[in-house]
């Protein structure tokens, strides 16, 4: 049994990457041994970002809680206040130290949901307690909610940029197989949409210079060649926009110069 362009199953090891392949993307996700590694290793890459991001939120939870106990007064602040101290600022605590946990991937999803659930509840506490005695606490609960759900889901300090990347042996194959790409692009300039074409020897005859023009403008922050040729490429990229990390895209029309492609990428 194959799977496109003739790659037999024979030639792929036996791990959830490889069954992942064999099985296609029909609905677009991975299946449910691959999504659970993924989730793992992306947590993991991304804890130092999530131990910051829990300890500006506790920080944040501290200052608003003071904001609140000037605003409200003692007498409007006594349950508010609970909140924050028993409730909201302990769960971040834990965690933050469920974050250095063996067991982290197991604890640290539905304790971020619960934390959420809680701070949601306070919120709408607040301003109940707020309205009763006549102070209107929409506009600092709503920044206070904002900051805190950025924070949580750990996207400061994280920046992901994507760029089109296409490996082979050396720099003309993978200029080849870009053709792909190119007349791909050059199609929707012309009203033309479709698959994604083979690749053509001779790129130049097949656009105008006023779509070459264009096209190579969108595709700009493509890196084509050999692996030392992309390698460079690439490390003045993150070096240019401070990446953490990078989104790769691969429009290649065979499959096993895809597969290839990747392959040499990670190598």
């Amino acid at each position: 049994m194959s799977i496109a362009n003739g790659l037999s199953n024979e030639d792929l090891p036996n791990s959830p990457h490889a069954r992942q392949l064999r099985a296609g993307f029909p609905w677009l996700t991975f299946g449910g041994e691959l999504e659970a590694e993924f989730r793992r290793t992306n947590f993991d890459e991304n804890l130092l970002h999530t131990r910051v991001n829990l300890c500006l939120a506790i920080l944040i939870v501290i200052a608003f809680s003071a904001m609140d106990a000037m605003v409200l007064g003692p007498q409007l602040d006594l349950i508010p206040s609970r909140i924050y101290i028993l409730a909201i600022i302990p769960l971040l605590l834990i965690g933050l130290a469920s974050s250095f946990s063996p067991q982290r991937h197991r604890i640290h999803a539905p304790l971020t949901m619960v934390t959420m659930t809680l701070f949601g509840l306070s919120v709408a506490t607040i301003q109940i307690i707020a309205s009763l005695g006549g102070i209107s606490m929409l506009t600092p609960s709503l920044i206070l909610s904002i900051v805190f759900i950025y924070f949580m889901s750990g996207l400061i300090f994280y920046h992901a940029v994507a760029a089109n990347v296409i490996v082979a042996d050396d720099d003309a194959e993978a200029r080849r197989l870009f053709t792909s790409v190119q007349q791909a692009f050059t199609n929707v300039q012309r009203g033309r949409r479709g698959q994604l074409p083979p690749p053509i020897d001779d790129i130049e005859a097949y656009w105008t210079p006023e779509e070459k023009h264009r096209v190579s403008s969108m595709l700009r922050r493509s890196f084509v060649g050999s692996p030392e040729t992309v390698r460079s490429g690439l490390e003045d990229f993150v070096a240019e926009t401070g990446a953490d990390e990078l989104i790769i895209a691969s429009a290649i029309h065979d499959h096993a110069a895809r597969l290839r492609s990747y392959e040499l990428l990670a190598s």
